[in-house]
């Protein structure tokens, strides 16, 4: 006879008070379970809003390189303090001390775009678009906020598609290490041996014998 469901064995968990072990196996289980949720969704999200702005096309008048500033803060980490050209932050790096002060470089693109007739320019992070389509003089799709022409949103270029694959991916990875971790720390979800039903004919056939 069969013994007890997967599930059953499951649910009779509720009343066992699980080792250090076994919450850390079901932390990675759980924590690995909604982050690999959690990654598409969020793209999804973001692409939900992205539709719901005007789309134009953008051209590209200008890329440079830009300069982060980054300040060492009370705690001792490093924040953006202002974004200038690099000559800039040269010369302020050199009038101040090193150990204080951090650079970090990023490229960026200047856009010009027609929404709802009026003339716009914005300057956004050269990351936010695919390389190859970052040529002055090409065109470039965007979407503007219809209520606020100035907020621009870029598409979901194939660098964020596959960074939000990959760190799916490894969530999900994690998930399963944590769910086979937890099953072999937890021998309650083993699952019970079926009863013999050869051995039992075989007793039957020896008592008739016994009775002959």
């Amino acid at each position: 006879m069969a013994g007890p469901s997967f599930l059953s064995r499951l649910w009779a968990l509720r009343r066992l008070s699980f080792t250090r072990p076994q919450t850390f196996a079901l932390g990675l289980l759980l924590i690995g379970a909604a982050m690999a949720a959690a990654f598409p969704m969020m793209l999804v999200v973001r692409q939900w809003r992205v539709e719901t702005f005007m789309l134009v096309d953008a051209r590209v008048t200008a890329l440079e390189e830009r300069c982060n500033l980054l300040g060492k803060t009370v705690t001792g980490k490093f924040e953006v303090v202002k974004t200038t050209a690099c000559a800039e932050t040269e010369v302020f790096l050199s009038s101040n001390a090193a150990d204080d002060w951090q650079v970090q470089r990023e490229g960026f693109v200047t856009l010009d775009y027609v929404a709802s007739g009026l003339p716009q320019s914005v300057t956004l992070a050269a990351g936010r678009f695919d390389a190859e389509n970052l040529v002055v003089g090409n065109t470039v799709p965007l979407h503007v906020n219809p209520n606020k022409l100035e907020e621009v949103e870029t598409g979901t270029t194939w660098h964020n598609f596959l960074m939000t694959l990959l760190f799916a991916g490894l969530s999900a990875g994690m998930a399963v290490v944590g769910w086979f971790l937890f099953r072999w720390l937890t021998p309650e979800l083993a699952p019970t041996p079926a009863a013999d039903d050869g051995d039992d004919d075989d007793d039957i056939f020896e008592s008739r014998r016994g009775e002959v």
